[in-house]
């Protein structure tokens, strides 16, 4: 210490929380906890909506992506359990690979996952593209807008034209909910519980 210099008095020197300070800072921090979590869990009703949403936009991305590219888009629902993905091409690759559907948003492949997602994690997806009473996974539009082929994707083999009644089916928590698919119009109808 400089001479003639005196050391700070006690009270001016740092020092911890005070058991009071602690008890506000934490009752504060239990409010804003309170108030936020119930906005950040979602009901089963609303896991399947969100779910619902997600999968009639893909299935409108794709049916748009095969308007304006003039080329078939295929809607697989097989390849990756509880994904949708989107490429450009019908049932079968002759000749080379396909091309992905570019995702609007993030400008990268289209590949929705609805399982897994934040908020619609733990949804089950269940394509459901009839034809013949049979349910197959792939789904193709074609420039038309209109849903043409139903198929079994892993062994590249068009099915039929899917029939009335063709949907993805979602579950989460015993509740049900789907999205359908009118073949002859390509027309997507949400939510239905």
């Amino acid at each position: 210490m400089l001479p003639g210099r005196c050391a700070p008095p006690a009270s001016r020197r740092s020092r911890g929380l005070t058991l009071t300070e602690l008890l506000v800072t934490i009752a504060v921090l239990s409010i804003l906890a309170a108030i936020t979590m119930p906005s950040l869990t979602l009901n089963d009703g609303q896991r399947l909506a969100v779910a619902a949403d997600r999968v009639g936009n893909a299935l409108r991305i794709a049916r748009h992506d095969a308007m304006t590219s003039g080329q078939a888009v295929l809607v697989d629902a097989e390849t990756a359990p509880g994904r949708l993905l989107l490429t450009r091409r019908g049932c079968s690759v002759v000749g080379g690979s396909a091309a992905a559907v570019t995702d609007p948003m993030t400008r990268s492949p289209f590949n929705a996952d609805i399982s897994a997602g934040p908020s619609s994690g733990g949804v089950t997806l269940t394509a459901r593209f009839m034809v013949a009473g049979t349910p197959w996974a792939g789904l193709v539009f074609d420039p038309s807008g209109a849903a043409v082929q139903a198929c079994s994707v892993a062994s590249q083999i068009a099915r039929g034209t899917p029939e009335a009644g063709s949907s993805i089916d979602l579950a989460f928590g015993g509740r049900t909910a789907s999205v359908s698919i009118d073949p002859a119009t390509g027309r997507i109808s949400g939510l239905h519980p």
